[in-house]
């Protein structure tokens, strides 16, 4: 063999180690941006509905565990309405809200409420044993008459995982403040292993100023166009008041399919930068419960809610989505196109998962700044 050619195998070995090396990195999870108690949040709230507000500089969590658990309470026990003195509006909200069971897979699931005499406290036990075993259970207090849980334990799992991206990538939020940030996609000329990586990315909505070589003002993406039974959603738009008239945004742009040309463009030349993230918060929904907050409903005139609770594990990486929320609800006694799209979410923007088909989403989530984002 010619010198010549050992020095042209090695460059290749050596390009190959190189570019194994960089991807070496793909298989780490993202860093924990936060675990605990959402009283120690700066810059983002936890909500009960939809309806909540959108505040300004605020990242806004949503998840259907706590409607879950509250359409239980208001079916299997109250039997109607649950009114809540001194809370009528929150009570209102939750009771008028169209989410429901239906929005979520049935495997992905679990929801029970009754009497603590009845025996709920063991049904709740063996019903999540039987379908999450593993799966930490919460204390519901021993003084609880009422008990109402759910348990979400959701995936969309991308049909080939995103790279990650090894570049700085700053995620600026509302306030203009830049934080560096982990982040997974691919760039627009990255073509080694990436055709899969574009064909599986559905643009959804991709809107131009009229300078066709500007940055999009507004788009919307599904990550996996195959992924099932549910999908996950990125929408880089303006807010509007709250997180429902903002999802119905999304959903009208949606619904324009305005983005064909959009798509064939992207699978050639496009990029798609995301963070990442992995966090746990724990959330008391303290304006529904006290002593004070009695029960309207006939019956129920001595009790209160004691407990409103909801915790959510959300991991989201170049291999897709996951969540766990728990919620438990317990009361007692008183006593357009010339350049390549790029899709690159670097400023605020509406993330949520939805059973492909299903009217609502199962959790939604406005990201305003980079305090659940996994940091460098």
């Amino acid at each position: 063999m010619k010198p010549w050619m050992l020095y042209l195998i090695g460059l290749t070995l050596l390009g190959l180690g190189v570019y194994l090396a960089l991807r070496a990195h793909d298989d780490a999870p993202p860093n924990i941006a936060f675990q605990g108690s959402s009283t120690e949040l700066k810059q983002s709230i936890v909500v009960p509905t939809l309806n909540s507000a959108i505040p300004t500089g605020k990242t806004v969590v949503w998840c259907s565990s706590f409607q879950m658990a509250w359409n239980r309470l208001k079916s299997d026990v109250i039997k109607s309405p649950i009114k809540v003195i001194g809370a009528e509006k929150i009570a209102d909200d939750l009771n008028a809200s169209a989410e429901s069971e239906a929005e979520v897979s049935p495997g992905e699931y679990f929801a029970a409420a009754g009497f603590a005499k009845d025996g709920i406290v063991g049904k709740i036990k063996a019903g999540m044993a039987e379908k999450f075993p593993g799966l930490r259970i919460p204390e519901f207090g021993a003084d609880s008459d009422v008990i109402a849980f759910a348990c979400i334990a959701a995936k969309a799992k991308f049909t080939a995982p995103f790279h990650n991206i090894n570049d700085n990538f700053a995620f600026t939020d509302s306030l203009g403040v830049k934080t560096s940030v982990s982040t997974f996609g691919f760039k627009y000329d990255d073509y080694i292993g990436s055709e899969k990586l574009r064909e599986q990315v559905q643009i959804l909505h991709y809107l131009r100023d009229k300078d066709a070589f500007s940055l999009p003002l507004e788009f919307v993406v599904d990550l996996s166009k195959t992924s099932t039974p549910n999908q996950v959603v990125l929408a880089s738009v303006p807010p509007k008041a709250t997180l429902a008239e903002t999802l119905e945004y999304v959903e009208t742009q949606i619904k324009k399919n305005d983005a064909a040309e959009d798509n064939e463009e992207f699978k050639r030349e496009g990029a798609l930068a995301v963070p990442s993230m992995s966090w746990y918060v724990d959330h008391r929904f303290s304006e529904l419960t006290g002593m004070e907050k009695r029960l309207g409903n006939p019956g129920f005139g001595e009790h209160y809610i004691s407990n409103a609770m909801q915790s959510i594990d959300f991991q989201f990486d170049r291999t897709g989505a996951e969540i766990i929320s728990k919620a438990v609800v317990a009361e007692k006694k008183a006593d357009k196109k010339v350049s390549p799209p790029w899709l690159v979410f670097d400023h605020p923007f509406l993330l949520y998962l939805k059973k492909r088909g299903a009217a609502r989403p199962f959790f939604v989530m406005w990201v305003d700044n980079a305090e659940l984002l996994s940091k460098k």
